[in-house]
């Protein structure tokens, strides 16, 4: 909040002031989310011994980009989250998905989520990653 006083003076030097009442200034509101420009996984497929996969993607914002997270669907229910971290124009994060011991391969859903400076949010399916089954006569 601002408050305007006027202060008017002559030549011989006599003045007085008036008050011009006072004024605030809005802040800006951001309600704008973040934009997931592109989120690639690598790779999508793994053997039946399980192994890493890599995240990467671009998210802008036009306040700041506050958090990026992979959600990683289990096929049994559970939910891994991966925070990812800034790195150049791109953000990066690595998870690791179990072997397999059954004979079906089994899909594991990534979902990415972005999160602005003013709690905005954007999620986007970032796609599947198949960890191959058993085969059979392989222990």
């Amino acid at each position: 909040s601002y408050t305007v006083d006027l202060t008017a003076a002559d030549a011989s030097g006599n003045s007085t002031q008036a008050s011009c009442g006072s004024f605030s200034v809005a802040g800006v509101v951001d309600t704008t989310p973040p934009q997931i420009l592109s989120c690639q996984l690598s790779p999508t497929q793994l053997p039946n011994t399980g192994g890493v996969v890599a995240v990467t993607a671009q998210v802008t914002d036009n306040f700041g980009v506050a958090s990026v997270t992979a959600a990683v669907q289990h096929p049994g229910g559970g939910v891994q989250q991966v925070s990812l971290t800034l790195q150049g124009n791109q953000y990066v994060g690595a998870f690791g998905l179990p072997a397999n011991p059954e004979p079906g391969s089994r899909s594991y859903v990534v979902t990415l989520t972005a999160v602005d400076t003013s709690a905005n949010a954007a999620s986007a399916n970032c796609g599947t990653v198949v960890v191959s089954g058993q085969q059979e006569g392989n222990p």
